[in-house]
């Protein structure tokens, strides 16, 4: 279930949703749209399993990168506050 779960989430499968969406005020994609669909061919498990493991490693990283990203933009902002500051007072 998990790898139909990235497969769902994935561009390969978002990009043409979006394309087949209709309407225009409420834009609407149902099951008629979803036979034109591609859908990967059959993997066997051990294959799916595999991929899920690396996606899986994947978003953990990125999970690590981005957290490290958000600790290094939160120190930048308090250092640029900071110099203002100093700027102001003199």
């Amino acid at each position: 279930m998990e790898f139909v779960r990235y497969f769902l989430q994935s561009t390969d499968f978002l990009r043409p949703v979006d394309a087949a969406k209709t309407g225009t005020a409420l834009q609407h994609f149902g099951p008629t749209h979803l036979d034109a669909m591609y859908a990967p061919r059959y993997q066997p498990v051990e294959y799916q399993m595999r991929a899920v493991a690396s996606m899986s490693r994947a978003g953990q990283h990125l999970e690590v990168s981005r957290d490290a990203l958000s600790l290094r933009i939160e120190l930048l902002q308090e250092h640029s506050r900071a110099l203002v500051t100093a700027t102001v007072k003199r």
